[in-house]
Order: structure tokens, then C-alpha cells, then sequence
């Protein structure tokens, strides 16, 4: 099942937002196909074997077409997405960072698309994404999609044992700190964080 939530919660999805998920709720049946094969592997897993994965680029593959019916510019394998943060001399681009899916939702402004996995909580990846489009000049909105749950076979334990880490619930968490604090202003006009 495909979760979201938007930010700030006072702002309703808009359409170009809306399509994203869309995009994610089609490719729905996919992810549920891979946590089953995963939940099958963990059941009983080989020695020395290595579980099926669903990387990022993976996941990002599987929305695309949802994404480029929607308009989308996705990224891929000989597609590079820069979106320039600093220009120099003589106006060449300096500093740029890449975006999984992009979009000109009006003239000059620009929505962001980033897909993360198992690394989005752990490796503190969604932070990483959100810095990025911060300083994104032309950027408004922002798409962050990570795991409803990621789940992680700790084979150290005997039998081993399945930690679950909710990234989707602690992702909007820290959102909600972020935005009721305060503390921190950010210069996007929304963030939308996607649980697949």
C-alpha cells in the first residue's frame, strides 16, 4: 500500500504532486511482489545466500512510465538530470546536483523527484535529498519516496530475526519537527514524502 504525506499539512497535493503517486500507486503490485520474495528468502535463507533486493533505481524504473505520461524527465542509465546550483566563469555550470525525475511545473520553476531504499533512514539519504533541493535555486517542490518499511535480517541472532524499520513513519517525523518547530526555514514551498 502506498502511503504520503505532504508538507506543510496545511497545503493541499497539487496535480503535478498528485501524479507522482499515482505513479507509485500503479507500480504498487511490483513492490509487493519483491517484499514477498524478500519475506519468502527470510523465511528460510540459504546459508551465505544474499536476499533479493528492490534498489532505488530499481523502484525508479518501475515508476517511470507513470512519471513520463505524467510529463516527467526520468533518470536513467544514459540519462543524467543535473540541476545546476552554482554557476562560474563565463557562466558554466560550477556545481550541480542530479535529480531522479524532474519537472517544469510552471514556466522557470521546477519540481524534484528523489527515489531512495534501504539507505534512507540509515544512511540518512532523505536528509541528503532535502539539502540538495534546498539549494536547488529554481526548485519549489520536492518528492521524496523511501520504504513504507524496510525490513533487515539480522542473521547474527540464532534463529536470525527480521528488525523492521518503519522509514516512511520516522521520515514524516522528523518533517513534522522540522516544520512546527520553526527552528528551520526552508526555501521549498512543499516537500511530499512517498511510502511505497
Amino acid at each position: 500500500m502506498i502511503r504520503w504525506q505532504h508538507f506543510p499539512r496545511s497545503q493541499r497535493l497539487l496535480p503535478h504532486l498528485e501524479d507522482v503517486v499515482k505513479a507509485f500507486q500503479a507500480a504498487s503490485p511490483s513492490f509487493e511482489g519483491a517484499y514477498k520474495a524478500w519475506e519468502a528468502w527470510a523465511q528460510d535463507p540459504p546459508p551465505g545466500s544474499q536476499p533479493p533486493r528492490l534498489e532505488s533505481n530499481q523502484v525508479l524504473a518501475t515508476v517511470e512510465p507513470g512519471l513520463a505520461a505524467a510529463g516527467y524527465a526520468v533518470e536513467g542509465p544514459h540519462t543524467k538530470l543535473p540541476v545546476v546550483v552554482l554557476w562560474g566563469e563565463n557562466g558554466k555550470p560550477r556545481k550541480s546536483y542530479r535529480a531522479d525525475a524532474k519537472i517544469e511545473h510552471e514556466p522557470g520553476r521546477e519540481t524534484v523527484v528523489e527515489v531512495e531504499a534501504g539507505g534512507a533512514v540509515a544512511n540518512n539519504a532523505w536528509r541528503k535529498d532535502l539539502m540538495e533541493a534546498s539549494l536547488m535555486p529554481y526548485v519549489d517542490y520536492l518528492v521524496i519516496a523511501v520504504r513504507s518499511t524496510y525490513n533487515h535480517l539480522d542473521r547474527k541472532k540464532s534463529p536470525p530475526v527480521v528488525k523492521p524499520t518503519p522509514q516512511f513513519d520516522i521520515v514524516t517525523q522528523e518533517m513534522d519537527a522540522l516544520y512546527v518547530s520553526h527552528r528551520l526555514v526552508l526555501p521549498l514551498k512543499g516537500v511530499t514524502v512517498i511510502g511505497y
